[in-house]
């Protein structure tokens, strides 16, 4: 890869791995269910790590400066370089005057941060974006940030072309069976395509390869790390 690729590992995956990855994320961080401030800190990580913390457990009468010592005291200790806030829940007032909390905490420290749009309010920080569709050209991302972090994964496309019109629909990233696969150069993913009952059925799906050659094109545009879970990409 041309960007750095933070492979994202539960403390499972974390334990029972033989060998450590050149670029982690432990993902197991998120709020505490029995008290105010965090659970699944990490006892130890490589240097240079990069931490998730999720909203996996809803905010519910969690304490912001309680949260905000534990993410301080780890990252400082365990010298994090990155932290991602998957936050995925509907912005509340608690969590979104956390987002800026936690902003201004990193910038203190010299942490650097990534957010999900809805929470990058201020500008500040990386925009973390979800995978890129695979029916899309890899030049088509937001132009809303300065710098990206992006969540890769393979995926799947079924288009069928048929005479009242295209109709899409995510599927596996796997080809049709029994036909030929195809690379488009276009949308650098591959593809095969078959007859269907009145039109043509395409399936486009990304693979590893296909993704490290986006990869040269999405750096070009700003991204400067991407995160896959390390179950998909080990």
């Amino acid at each position: 890869m041309s960007i750095p690729l933070y492979l994202a590992m539960t403390a499972a995956d974390f334990f029972r791995c033989e060998e450590i990855p050149p670029h982690i994320a432990w993902m197991s961080l998120h709020f505490s269910p029995a008290g105010p401030g965090l659970s699944n800190l990490p006892g130890v990580l490589p240097p240079g790590s990069m931490v998730i913390l999720d909203d996996q457990i809803p905010w519910n009468g969690h304490s912001h400066q309680q949260v905000c010592k534990e993410l301080r005291g780890l990252l400082q200790t365990r010298k994090i370089r990155s932290l991602l806030l998957d936050f995925e829940r509907p912005p509340r007032l608690e969590t979104m005057a956390l987002s800026q909390m936690i902003l201004s905490l990193c910038q203190e420290i010299g942490c650097s941060v990534g957010l999900p749009k809805p929470y990058r309010t201020s500008g500040e920080g990386a925009l973390f974006l979800p995978p890129h569709p695979c029916h899309r050209t890899p030049d088509k991302l937001s132009a809303e940030a300065e710098e990206i972090w992006l969540e890769v994964a393979p995926v799947g496309f079924t288009a069928d072309i048929l005479h009242d019109g295209v109709h899409l629909e995510d599927s596996p990233p796997l080809p049709l069976p029994g036909v030929p696969v195809f690379m488009s150069p276009a949308l650098c993913c591959c593809y095969t395509s078959m007859p269907a009952s009145q039109g043509i059925r395409v399936r486009l799906f990304d693979t590893k390869k296909t993704i490290q050659a986006k990869s040269i094109i999405w750096e070009q545009l700003g991204v400067t790390r991407l995160i896959g879970l390390y179950r998909l990409w080990r």
